[in-house]
């Protein structure tokens, strides 16, 4: 009798699973179908905005604390150059290191923080900041991990960039002042 019990109790919980299992092929089949009418085909496709590369300001520049990157070398951002862009939610700013106190390079970069991707668009001559030099057919380049000694990653975690969106003019600045918390919701999954 507790056999008979027991396989009539298996085929209704059998039963059951492939009731359950039948409405979510329906479910399936009916979001395969494009039941809810969405054409992504319809969407913005992303563009790049032109911009023009603005003047460098030495007499603006803000500290980073970079712990990641090149042995000696100090990066700073040009606070007046930094503008983020609405459109295509592209940062641009102008990124000086320097050595020794000396400054070794002046670029002028883009960054995504979507892709976790930079471009430079210029450089100007450490002896010659005025005299702006545009790169001939730039380029995304992909950020690199921490571990990698890459000083973008940690540009675009703790002062460009809020997870994968970027932040605004007042965030940036507020960064550079060490107040990036603030601006950041996601800086403790960035402090690793």
């Amino acid at each position: 009798m507790t056999k008979i019990a027991l396989l009539l109790l298996l085929s209704l919980l059998l039963a059951g699973n492939t009731a359950a299992r039948n409405e979510l092929e329906e479910l399936e089949a009916a979001i395969d179908q494009d039941e809810y009418g969405y054409d992504d085909s319809k969407d913005a496709k992303w563009k790049e905005q032109a911009s023009r590369v603005a003047p460098v300001s030495l007499d603006a520049l803000m500290e980073m604390q970079i712990d990641h990157g090149p042995q000696g070398v100090v990066f700073y951002l040009d606070s007046k150059s930094i503008k983020v862009n609405e459109k295509d939610r592209i940062t641009r700013y102008w990124l000086v290191a320097k050595s020794s106190g000396n400054i070794v390079s002046i670029n002028f970069e883009m960054m995504r923080c979507s892709k976790r991707q930079f471009k430079q668009l210029a450089y100007a001559p450490p002896a010659k900041s005025g005299e702006i030099r545009m790169i001939e057919d730039p380029r995304w380049r992909r950020i690199r991990g921490r571990s990698m000694r890459d000083h973008h990653a940690e540009i675009a975690d703790a002062y460009i960039c809020a997870g994968s969106t970027p932040k605004s003019y007042e965030g940036v600045i507020a960064s550079l002042k060490g107040n990036y918390d603030a601006f950041n919701p996601y800086s403790e999954f960035n402090d690793l």
